[in-house]
């Protein structure tokens, strides 16, 4: 997320203990994670990064 101009080939993963974990590729960022409601119920909540300056419809699209 510095001064590249899109995806490269390159990504990192990096693990939060068992429930959590986060992509990182040169343009965005992935934070996921799983929360155990019961033995056959999980919610998971995705958290997308971003540049700051980032344009909503030229740069990324929330509905995708």
């Amino acid at each position: 997320m510095g001064r590249f101009e899109g995806y490269d080939g390159g990504a990192g993963d990096f693990q939060f203990g068992p429930l959590s974990f986060m992509l990182n590729y040169p343009d965005h960022c992935l934070l996921y994670r799983f929360i155990p409601r019961g033995p056959a119920l999980t919610d998971m909540e995705v958290a997308w990064f971003v540049r700051g300056d980032a344009l909503e419809g030229a740069d990324y699209e929330l509905d995708s």
